[in-house]
């Protein structure tokens, strides 16, 4: 079979025999194939930045992986043949590097090169999740030191917060499942942060200063789009796994958020909204309780009475005599209230 070929100019691209993904990644991004990749005069794209072959490069992935107060932290201090990326998912963690002390808190950056000793201190009445990246940069067999074609070290504010945690979650998917070409994708996500941490030098100090500010409006936005979620699917079995995969968010870190924006968890958030939905089906006097319980998303008839009651202070039965002014044996549908609510 003849081989295509592709004429551009003097060169001449044929096809290559099938490699493998390694194979393939090497190839293109070997010093004598880098006109072939179509990266042409890397080296006078930006004068005033160093490193600017950093994209053409090789990465040895050390481990990609969140640790969690359950798991705990060592606190020793320590040093790394590797370069430690580390994104806080949640909480904060104080760490020491070089013997200087930083914190830092949800949506922080923390880049400590190879060599650099430090350790990190968690504080035992907070919880905390943390993203860690470890992998060693080389270019042409040379280790390359990623803050300096960034220009940052330590901790790291940056207003790419919520893009970074997206290329977090990425990553661990790839490493989760591991699917074709997944190397090649962790390696497009290592770059695309790099992008990002790089150009949050360039961000205003004002802007900086305006992020808590922001993410405080954000998560204000996200806890209302969870409470529309639920106001609006109440009727339907729901479950914190749910919400995680709508909202594409850890069920930790959503759990949290909702509670600290709203003051309820979301199952009481969840309750509450029911309790409000049922009472508005008794003032129409459209269904009995039992019926009206099922309408709500109440599998369970004594759970309704026991939640009902936790809210309203009375049990349905109560509810309805009340609304029509008359006994409980009008109503005679729904167990006794010991039965439906009383501990």
């Amino acid at each position: 079979m003849n081989k295509e070929k592709y004429q551009a100019g003097e060169r001449i691209l044929e096809d290559t025999p099938v490699m493998s993904e390694e194979g393939v990644f090497n190839h293109l991004l070997s010093q004598q194939n880098r006109e072939t990749a179509g990266i042409v005069g890397a080296k006078d794209l930006s004068k005033n930045v160093p490193n600017e072959l950093l994209p053409v490069m090789e990465m040895k992935f050390v481990s990609v992986a969140t640790l969690s107060n359950k798991e705990g932290l060592s606190g020793v201090n320590h040093v790394h043949d590797w370069c430690d990326i580390s994104y806080v998912m949640r909480g904060q963690l104080v760490y020491e590097i070089d013997g200087k002390e930083s914190t830092a808190r949800e949506g922080d950056v923390v880049m400590i090169p190879a060599g650099v000793r430090h350790r990190e201190i968690a504080p035992s009445d907070q919880d905390f999740e943390v993203f860690f990246l470890c992998v060693d940069f080389t270019n042409m067999g040379r280790r390359i030191d990623v803050t300096d074609y960034i220009g940052h070290r330590g901790v790291i504010s940056t207003w790419y917060s919520r893009e970074i945690y997206k290329i977090c979650e990425n990553m661990l998917s790839e490493v989760t499942f591991r699917s074709k070409g997944y190397l090649l994708n962790l390696r497009a996500l290592v770059l695309n942060l790099l992008v990002l941490l790089c150009r949050a030098q360039e961000e205003p100090e004002q802007r900086i200063k305006s992020i808590k500010r922001i993410n405080s409006i954000r998560k204000k936005r996200i806890a209302d789009e969870v409470k529309s979620y639920l106001e609006t699917n109440y009727m339907q079995k729901i479950s914190l796994d749910d919400l995680s995969q709508a909202f594409f968010f850890t069920p930790q870190y959503l759990s949290t958020l909702f509670r600290k924006q709203t003051g309820h968890t979301i199952i009481e958030y969840l309750n509450i909204t029911r309790i409000k939905k049922a009472k508005e089906i008794f003032r129409k006097g459209e269904l009995n309780v039992s019926q009206a319980a099922l309408q709500v998303g109440f599998g369970d008839m004594h759970y309704f009475g026991k939640v009902f009651k936790q809210y309203e202070k009375q049990t349905p039965i109560q509810y309805i005599v009340e609304l029509k002014g008359g006994t409980e044996g009008e109503t005679g549908d729904f167990p006794a209230e010991d039965d439906a609510g009383n501990e």
